[in-house]
């Protein structure tokens, strides 16, 4: 006891003792309760709950399934249960027992106990039978017939009705398709007991057709579609014909359905059919890019000069001409026809006009789509290569002479303002003004055609039974042999600056299309039995002749659009 009163007496003759003691004494006192409110004490605080799961009459519901906080127990006989381990807080607790509704719901759990008693109600259920009522005097078309109620399919019996079985009752989404009668969607109320529902099939017309790209074969989504199923015209929701795929339900039946199907850049489609009941199919519905395409047509008699939509469409005849006629070549705006030897007809596209130029010369002309002239070859005379502007009608004393000299020209190509020419001693280039004229090669070459950038040019050399193909740099006049072996080759010219196109008979013999990069000599078959390819000038789109008929091929797709066809 002095002891103890020795120590008091020293802590209250110690200043700093007094002063600090008061502190740590607060400290004792509030750390506890900080402790509590800020949640340190989660996990470490013992928290369990108990409870009873009783049904709608206060009968306890054994085996129940209670889940909270990732923890599971059951009921025992009496409907108690009991879970501890938890931690206090906001948490869903799950409760379910087979027979009964279950339940979830969120409860704050406090520190150490909790209760938490639940009634469950009784699961109800009714049963459903739905009676198909077809029209009287049809049969029941089966095909494609889709029943379901919340997602799940139910099929029907010999009496044409469909049985559900037991349903927890409440609300179902009804869904009925078919091609051959009106869709049905609809909500119903099944109720405790077996009940009847009369579903009366209405007959109607489904129309189902892919939209694609007549040239390519691409799926197209169009800008509108309207159709005329009651007398007008109306624009159908976009849904029906997403990523091309055209599909329309429900429609009228009989005569007069209508279809329009608009895209910018490409002609209006339109159809008219009649529609049965059940899926009516359009197939593939081509729409066709607009535009213009010259063909020629030889009715045994003369040759005539076609224009008409790319597909053969609308088609004019524009001129007829005893002799043999060939297209020269041919753009998105004009095309160049050549009959005979030297006879050109010019033809603008936007307005179906021709413009037809005949020369006195009979040995070779040239035209060029982005000149304002043509080259005539007359080797009857020492001034055999002329220039004419295409503004007036040639004439020798108008005309500009690039070359004068013994040597036949065997072939003259014009682009732009440079000409390229050959003779049995040469290649030359020359400016259409006459100047700046050059010799770039050696040797007998056949001009066929110039680059768009105007800077190489392709020639054939004869060898043995066929052709070898070259290409000339028009600036540093080197030459680079592009085929292997000699073959028979046609329709040589460029797709663009950096790739030619041409026919070739060396596969089995048959002449085949061909296309080849300018710094490569390994060709690329592109397609067999072809007789004469002509590049549509500014695109990637051939021309193609096989025997009498006329077709347009996308170099980047492997479909063949007939022209006419």
């Amino acid at each position: 006891m002095a002891t103890l009163l020795n120590l008091i007496k020293k802590v209250l003759n110690n200043k700093k003792l007094i002063v600090i003691l008061p502190v740590v004494v607060i400290l004792f006192v509030l750390f506890p309760i900080v402790f509590i409110v800020l949640g340190f004490d989660r996990g470490i605080v013992p928290v369990y709950i108990e409870g009873r799961v009783l049904d709608s009459s206060d009968n306890p519901i054994q085996a129940a399934t209670v889940k909270l906080q990732g923890k599971s127990t059951s009921t025992d006989s009496e409907g108690k249960f009991f879970i501890d381990g938890l931690v206090y807080g906001l948490y869903e607790i799950d409760i379910s027992a087979n027979g009964f509704a279950g339940i979830k719901e969120e409860i704050r759990l406090q520190r150490f106990a909790n209760r938490f008693d639940v009634i469950l109600n009784r699961q109800e259920f009714g049963e459903l039978a739905i009676k198909l009522s077809p029209p009287a005097d049809q049969p029941f078309y089966s095909s494609e017939f889709s029943f379901k109620l919340n997602d799940v399919d139910f099929s029907y019996n010999s009496d044409f009705v469909i049985e559900t079985g037991r349903l927890l009752t409440g609300k179902y989404k009804l869904v009925m398709t078919s091609p051959y009668y009106k869709n049905e969607t609809r909500e119903i109320d099944v109720v405790p007991g077996r009940f009847e529902l009369d579903l009366v099939l209405a007959p109607t017309a489904d129309v189902i057709g892919e939209i694609t790209n007549w040239l390519t074969g691409e799926s197209i989504v169009p800008k509108v579609v309207e159709i005329n199923n009651n007398g007008v015209f109306e624009a159908i929701d976009s849904k029906l014909f997403e990523q091309g795929q055209l599909k329309l339900v429900d429609l009228d039946i009989g005569e007069g359905f209508k279809i329009k199907i608009r895209k910018d850049g490409f002609e209006e489609f339109t159809k008219e059919i009649t529609l049965v009941q059940g899926q009516n199919s359009l197939g593939e519905i081509s729409l066709v890019e607009t535009g213009k395409i010259v063909t020629l047509k030889d009715d045994g008699i003369s040759r005539n000069i076609i224009i008409s939509n790319l597909d053969g469409k609308r088609a004019v005849n524009l001129a007829e001409s005893l002799l043999d006629c060939s297209i020269q070549s041919q753009s998105k705006a004009r095309a160049v026809v050549l009959c005979g030897s030297s006879t050109i007809s010019l033809v603008n596209l936007s307005d179906a006009t021709i413009q037809t130029i005949r020369p006195v010369s009979l040995d070779g002309v040239s035209y060029d789509l982005n000149s304002s002239g043509v080259l005539f070859i007359d080797n009857s005379q020492t001034d055999k290569l002329h220039y004419f502007s295409r503004d007036k009608e040639p004439k020798l004393e108008d005309s500009t002479v690039l070359y004068s000299g013994d040597s036949p020209v065997l072939s003259a190509i014009l682009r732009s303002d440079i000409v390229v020419f050959s003779t049995s001693d040469g290649v030359y280039k020359v400016a259409t003004d006459g100047s700046d004229a050059v010799k770039i090669s050696e040797g007998a070459f056949r001009i066929t055609d110039i680059s768009p950038g105007s800077n190489l040019a392709l020639m054939l050399n004869d060898a043995g039974s066929g052709t070898n193909i070259w290409l000339i740099d028009l600036e540093t006049k080197i030459k680079t042999k592009m085929t292997f072996l000699p073959s028979v080759h046609g329709s040589l010219q460029f797709l663009n600056d950096n790739e030619i196109l041409y026919t070739s008979n060396k596969t089995a013999g048959i002449a085949s299309l061909f296309i080849q990069s300018v710094s490569s000599n390994l060709p690329r078959l592109v397609r067999e039995n072809v007789d004469e390819a002509l590049v549509i000038k500014g695109t990637r789109v051939i021309q193609l002749k096989q025997g009498d008929k006329y077709f347009l091929l996308h170099i980047d797709f492997n479909k063949l659009a007939q022209i006419g066809g």
